[in-house]
């Protein structure tokens, strides 16, 4: 069962790279396969993978469920998936953000009513979920301690390294985030850019979260992925001169590490890295949109 659960694991982010490569139009073949393969098992190098794994986690499982939803450019599911994420575990649900900007009003509420679905069930079975959703929801220190460093979203950080446990504050910080990366997935719904929408909203969905561990940032594994596609597709069609094709697999090699770095796995997550996950999310949510903002002005007509 472990072997089977560790396997399966595995095997959906290797199904959630091969759908970012199908939507960045990549054709798939023996060479997308060895990419995908290699991807796949560097990546058990980054903390979010090896914690799920170590820990016995359903966090792939849910991304590859959010990922049916909003990457395929055909056959895409009504929502279903990300309802069915939310009803397993309560933060995918913020991915319905990017059916509100793609204006798929069908996918959200599909979502929502596989969501209600879920609960309903949960009502009929389980018998604390009354308790569930009437006191323990919002009481973050049900799930872990505050001050350990594997506590990576907005409230645990602000608890941890400033001293702040205010539910005040912590509010606003979530309409702060929210706001950025309503505008940041925004951006990648008009480039057409699921990829990285999927992605900032799986961030965001960390930061303003009342809880996160580590190893539920799977979603910053398919955004590395796909900005090394992106790196290598814009360096390929420039860098022509002689080994230029070779300086641009190693410059997207790099773009798939870089973005990692913070991320990368330690035997324990330690308190200089643990200031770094949240900072990090943020900081990816802002370089987009401002990045994006930045581009489309100069590639914006001059009215001259």
């Amino acid at each position: 069962m472990v072997i089977a659960w560790q396997g399966g694991t595995i095997l959906s982010l290797a199904v959630v790279l091969l759908l970012v490569l199908h939507e960045r139009r990549v054709p798939l073949g023996v060479t997308s396969l060895a990419l995908v393969a290699l991807t796949t098992i560097a990546l058990l190098a980054t903390e979010p993978l090896s914690g799920s794994l170590f820990f016995g986690q359903i966090n792939l499982f849910l991304m590859l469920l959010a990922a049916v939803d909003i990457l395929p450019r055909r056959w895409r599911l009504p929502g279903i998936g990300v309802g069915l994420a939310a009803g397993i575990k309560l933060t995918p649900a913020y991915l319905g953000l990017v059916f509100l900007l793609e204006r798929r009003w069908g996918a959200a509420v599909g979502s929502v009513v596989t969501f209600l679905a879920t609960v309903a069930i949960g009502f009929l079975g389980v018998p604390d979920a009354y308790s569930y959703w009437t006191e323990k929801m919002l009481n973050s220190s049900r799930i872990g301690d505050h001050l350990n460093p594997g506590a990576q979203s907005l409230r645990p950080v602000f608890d941890r390294e400033f001293g702040i446990d205010s539910t005040l504050v912590w509010i606003l910080a979530v309409l702060v985030v929210t706001a950025v990366a309503a505008a940041a997935v925004g951006q990648a719904v008009a480039r057409d850019d699921r990829t990285t929408a999927l992605s900032l909203a799986g961030i965001g969905a960390c930061l303003v979260s009342p809880f996160s561990w580590f190893h539920h940032w799977v979603w910053v594994l398919p955004m590395a992925f796909g900005f090394m596609i992106g790196v290598n597709r814009f360096l390929a069609d420039r860098w022509t001169f002689t080994g230029g094709h070779q300086l641009a697999g190693a410059a997207s090699v790099a773009a798939l590490v870089l973005p990692l770095v913070p991320f990368v796995s330690h035997v324990m997550i330690d308190a200089a890295q643990s200031r770094f996950y949240t900072a990090a999310g943020f900081a990816f949510l802002v370089c987009y949109l401002v990045g994006s903002l930045i581009s489309s002005r100069v590639a914006a007509p001059s009215p001259h």
